[in-house]
């Protein structure tokens, strides 16, 4: 249920935009106990008849609100998809609610057939002509600006400017959820295959020591930022979290463990985003012009760049090596992840409830949720690598088996960078506010700034 609720959440937001609303709530029908569900909150009253109309909400603050049943082609019930409050202030009219009824068959039959692969298609789809189409631009820049401008940062660009300028259908969002996070993890695991253990290893060791100083450094700048600013305290720990471990899989991880509001993990969400995507744009520019080496840059890039998908976008970018470096350091970044949350929980509570299935998680539970299977995934390649495995196969069948994975690897990066810039938009980030942007900026210009000390002292990583 974890995928459908996700993709729940993206066709909320698409269909806020669709209609230019100011929210936008998917609730599904729980055929088991008869009664609607949210993906978070269980609704306490039975399904009601629908009958497509429009009215006015019972909240002061609902100026208007319209609603409209979702519905298998077979006339199954799955749910309802609502709207609230269009932003002109105006109410809802009759052509608003016949484009909600069209947007609700989507709906309908998108969910219908989200377990299937065939879902995929249209979105990934999109995602290959992305990927198709920065190949070729980036083919056409001239000499040395393709170092600048990689064919990595062209995908986001083209993501970000289709999902921005122009509306995606409603049922291209799960092939770009999965070239989001399916295609990413794969990326990581098969880049394990171009890794022997041993320099794993030698590269990890020097950057959990950098990564232990930058996180206790940006989790106390936040803090005591989010004090001046006067934001919410567990708002300013989600964006040190998201800032020095592993952006919004951090932030996820973190906000139920310290029982944070739902708008503090909104605000830290949004906020690591426009950082992070931020970092993807002005860490190349910097990196050429001060004349960084790839591990350099790929260790700097590593251990200050918030979320994993920026991270590979900035490394990448750069170059194929500092790409790898980035990436090794930044899964040092996710194991430590384990760490803080089970600091966190000692903190804040011995338990926490989980809204989704309502039962208690234990500190070990929380600590095994932790760690990212496509960690223990590349690791585990690495460790094939390192016995040579691939060196083998590549001798039985007569064909480099490694320089395969390599191109695969860039394609999947390729996607994984068109699914992010499909799934950001301008407008929700403008959503945070200044206060939060400001402490996550200057808590992140901190760590930048830190970082690049550490490595001044210590050295770039796996030297």
């Amino acid at each position: 249920m974890g995928y459908l609720n996700a993709l729940l959440s993206d066709i909320a937001k698409k269909s806020t935009r669709i209609l230019k609303a100011n929210l936008s709530i998917t609730i599904r029908y729980d055929d088991a106990k008869e009664e609607l569900r949210t993906p978070g909150k269980q609704d306490d009253e039975k399904a009601p008849e629908y009958d497509s109309k429009i009215e006015l909400g019972p909240d002061p603050s609902v100026r208007s609100s319209l609603y409209m049943p979702v519905t298998t082609r077979k006339g199954k019930e799955l749910g309802t998809i609502e709207v609230f409050n269009k932003k002109s202030g105006e109410p809802f009219t009759e052509e608003d609610k016949n484009v909600l009824e069209k947007l609700s068959r989507e709906i309908g039959g998108v969910i219908d057939t989200s377990n299937r692969w065939s879902s995929c298609i249209p979105g990934l789809c999109l995602v290959g002509g992305i990927i198709l189409f920065s190949t070729l631009i980036h083919g056409l820049l001239p000499g040395d600006s393709k170092k600048v401008i990689g064919d990595v940062l062209i995908a986001l660009l083209l993501g970000l400017l289709i999902n921005n300028c122009f509306i995606i259908p409603i049922k291209m969002i799960p092939g770009i959820r999965f070239a989001l996070r399916q295609m990413l993890r794969l990326a990581v695991v098969l880049l394990g295959c171009r890794l022997a253990f041993t320099q794993l290893i030698a590269v990890g060791g020097k950057a959990v020591i950098m990564v232990t100083i930058l996180i206790s450094v940006a989790l106390a700048v936040s803090y005591f930022l989010g004090r001046i600013a006067k934001i919410p305290p567990k708002l300013a720990i989600l964006l040190g979290v998201g800032t020095a471990v592993c952006g919004n899989t951090a932030i996820a991880a973190i906000a139920p463990v310290i029982d944070a509001k739902g708008n503090d993990f909104t605000f830290a969400i949004a906020t690591n985003t426009l950082i992070g995507t931020a970092a993807v744009f002005v860490f190349p520019i910097i990196g050429h012009y001060l004349g960084f080496s790839d591990a350099l840059f790929g260790t700097w890039v590593g251990t200050a760049v918030n979320d994993t998908s920026q991270v590979i976008a900035t490394g990448f970018s750069f170059s194929q090596q500092a790409g790898e470096m980035a990436t090794i350091i930044k899964l040092t970044r996710n194991a430590m992840m384990a760490f803080v949350l089970v600091a966190m929980g000692m903190i804040y509570a011995h338990s926490t409830e989980n809204q989704t299935e309502k039962k208690t998680l234990s500190l070990k539970e929380r600590f095994i949720k932790s760690i990212p299977m496509f960690v223990l995934g590349f690791l585990v390649m690495a460790l094939l690598n390192t016995f040579g495995v691939f060196t083998w196969v590549s001798e039985v069948i007569n064909y480099d088996v490694q320089s395969l994975i390599k191109k695969v690897c860039k394609l999947l990066i390729l996607g994984a960078m068109a699914g992010v810039g499909l799934g950001t938009s301008f407008s929700q980030m403008q959503k945070t506010g200044i206060r939060p942007v400001l402490v996550g900026v200057t808590t992140a210009l901190t760590t930048a700034l830190l970082s690049l000390s550490l490595i001044y002292f210590l050295g770039p990583a796996g030297q």
